[in-house]
């Protein structure tokens, strides 16, 4: 970094922060051999300086004067002689221009007595008489375009004929007008004189430092500077050097403030983290499962941790004391007679009933599991936290109930299932997905709500990915779905440039405004569903996108933020893809690729983990694996991070507490604690050490 660039950026934040006169001594005290970078750097200040307060009488003295006008000021006069006449001409006119258009917000807001005579007036004399004067010949950059006649004339006149209002004043201030879009324009919340103008004199600024950035071309240019270059320069170095040590992660529920800085610059705790300081030490193991372990989820709040296992039953942990077992989702023949949906089809009662998946409702009220036998089960769970609280609950109530049981059909599978975002009020509603080609919503008592297939108003995607090398992995042999008590099978040829109107949903997941469904199919697709209004009964749905892939998709689930989606592809890769691009109707991209872990048969779950609260975004990815090992990468860098012995066998499952709120700052923080689950029957709870 050059000692001119050093110069400038200081004499920047220096103007930035008011302080004219210790930028102009720093100017005067530069070696003559700065002359001429300094020169642009008092320039710039003497134009902020009168742009501040108004004073456009002044800028354009120093456009129209000679040089050897400013004896006083060498630096100053040195910038002026390397201006051409022709540039000269241009930044007259702008000024002037300017000028005129602050009447206009001045007769709007009635800050200044500004008839629609004097803008007439000011328009037919003083701007007119500048751009008869300009001189476009020696410049071809990009303002000579939005300079003719025609087009000023169209934008400047019908300015002195319209009665603005504060309400309506806005349009002086559209980028068309102002010949560029200034970033303060984004902060107007009220019609405000004092603030329009301040857009105002920013947006010719920004024009006059457009106009001269070429007349130095040295590393330092003051005019190449952006605004809060210092500030943002301390806090980018502050973010690189935390991540330039793969084991440092930032505080989860402090945000980075600025206030903070000078502390943060001196603390050397993210240069030395090690992997000791990472939330990988096992702090409980669970043994209350008789079979194989297939699914973990943490509750909404964070507070519960539901299991699901291959012995049928799904288990409940309280997690802020010692993952004591709450209650035991256990469906018996008996029960369920009393509660099966009248009209479903009833599998044989020798079926294996294990917990494929589950989901929390919302507001921890209803937990769904899909079951091997095919069978969806709807338990009441609301009783929990009267248990928590209280020794012996009034009343004899239960923990959980079951109160619904259906299924989709003879033989027809169930696997993911999630519950809609809805007000707490409102009657739940959860989708069902299937690799039988099923993916329907449900209301809470079993009832079909929606049909994704055949209820769509297209079959085809607006947006389409066809798969290439950067999009995904070679595909493994084996291209089944199942799980891995099911016998494989081959499936049905599929052509990769083809999208099925009916897919073999192994997993999906919803946005978190609740727009979206996006599913992961056995047929190596990634789909997005508009979600209607589902108490709408002409709600219709709809393919918006879709991704082809290389592999076979066993996970999917989306970040806090909405912005990206993980996806688990066999037979050993994960994949991030940015999916913000949605909202512009534009495609979705790669963002990182993570490989390490190995799932070449059997379904394995991946997650986001250790979200910061501050700003919705996660730090870590993580995988389960054949080893029996849990994978964990960087999200932003897809750096491995390192990778923990979780189980005997596969471990089938991980996931994170994301979304727990400590109560207080002295409070654990159960939010940096993740569980894997795997078929050594256990389920294992993992944080930090301390």
């Amino acid at each position: 970094m050059s000692k001119e660039f050093q110069l400038q950026l200081i004499r920047k934040t220096l103007s930035e922060l008011g302080q004219f006169s210790a930028v102009e001594e720093l100017a005067k005290n530069s070696p003559p051999s700065e002359w001429k970078e300094n020169s642009f750097w008092v320039l710039s200040t003497a134009i902020k300086e009168n742009l501040a307060v108004g004073n456009y009488a002044a800028i354009l003295s120093l456009f129209s004067s000679s040089p050897d006008e400013f004896t006083f000021d060498t630096a100053l006069s040195s910038a002026l002689e390397h201006i051409s006449s022709s540039l000269r001409s241009i930044a007259l006119y702008l000024t002037t221009r300017t000028q005129f258009l602050e009447k206009v917000l001045s007769s709007a807001f009635g800050h200044e007595p500004v008839s629609a005579q004097d803008l007439v007036h000011f328009l037919q004399n003083s701007v007119a008489s500048a751009y008869n004067k300009l001189d476009l010949s020696g410049y071809s950059g990009p303002l000579a375009s939005k300079l003719t006649r025609e087009k000023e004339g169209s934008i400047l006149l019908p300015l002195t004929m319209t009665n603005l209002s504060p309400e309506n004043a806005i349009k002086v201030l559209d980028p068309t007008v102002v010949l560029t879009k200034d970033s303060t324009m984004n902060d107007l919340d009220t019609p405000k004189f004092s603030a329009y103008a301040h857009c105002l004199r920013n947006s010719l600024l920004s024009l006059l430092q457009e106009l001269f950035q070429p007349l130095n071309t040295k590393d330092g240019n003051h005019f190449e500077i952006p605004d809060n270059c210092l500030a943002d320069l301390i806090h980018d170095a502050l973010l690189y050097r935390s991540s330039h040590n793969i084991f440092y992660l930032p505080p989860r529920t402090q945000p980075l403030d600025a206030k903070d800085w000078p502390l943060r610059l001196l603390d050397s705790g993210s240069q030395h983290a090690s992997r000791n300081d990472l939330p990988i030490s096992l702090l409980h193991t669970l043994s209350e499962h008789s079979d194989e372990v297939w699914f973990t989820r943490f509750s909404p709040s964070g507070r519960f941790l539901a299991t699901g296992s291959l012995d049928g039953t799904c288990i409940i942990y309280d997690v802020v004391n010692g993952f004591k077992v709450v209650a035991t989702l256990d469906a018996t023949a008996e029960n369920e007679d009393l509660v099966f949906l009248a009209g479903s089809h009833k599998p044989d009662l020798d079926k294996k009933k294990g917990i494929i998946y589950l989901c929390w409702e919302p507001y921890e009220r209803y937990i769904v599991t899909c079951c091997l036998d095919t069978v969806i089960r709807i338990w009441k769970i609301e009783n929990l936290h009267i248990h928590k609280r209280m020794a012996t609950p009034v009343g004899g109530s239960k923990p959980a109930s079951l109160v619904t049981c259906f299924t989709l059909g003879e033989r027809m599978r169930t696997w993911p299932c999630q519950f809609l975002n809805y007000e707490k009020e409102l009657s739940p509603h959860f989708i069902v997905g299937s690799p039988d080609k099923v993916l329907k919503v449900f209301a809470i008592d079993g009832s079909e709500v929606l049909d994704f297939y055949s209820d769509a108003d297209e079959r085809s995607a607006i947006l389409e990915h066809q798969p290439s090398s950067a999009s995904g992995s070679i595909s493994s042999a084996s291209e089944t779905g199942e799980t891995k008590s099911e016998t494989p099978k081959k499936e049905e040829s599929y052509t990769s440039n083809s999208i099925s109107q009916f897919n073999r949903i192994n997993d999906f997941s919803i946005t978190p405004n609740g727009k979206v469904l996006i599913t992961a199919n056995n047929d190596k697709q990634v789909h997005f569903y508009k979600i209607p209004n589902m108490f709408d009964p002409a709600a219709t749905t709809a393919l918006i996108a879709s991704l082809t892939l290389n592999g076979r998709l066993t996970s999917c689930s989306v970040s806090a933020s909405g912005q990206y989606l993980l996806l688990s592809v066999a037979p050993e890769e994960l994949q991030v893809w940015d999916i913000s691009p949605l909202q512009k109707f534009e495609k979705p991209f790669l963002k990182q690729k993570f490989l390490g872990q190995s799932q070449a048969i059997y379904m394995v779950r991946s997650c986001f983990g250790y979200l910061k609260t501050s700003d919705r975004k996660e730090e870590l990815v993580l995988s389960g694996s054949d080893d029996g090992y849990i994978y964990i990468w960087k999200l932003e860098t897809g750096q491995f991070v390192t990778r923990v012995k979780g189980h005997h066998g596969l471990c089938n499952s991980v996931d994170w507490n994301r979304f727990y709120v400590p109560e207080d700052s002295s409070a654990i923080d159960y939010g940096t604690y993740w569980s894997s689950v795997g078929d050594d029957k256990l389920v294992k709870i993992w944080g930090p050490s301390s």
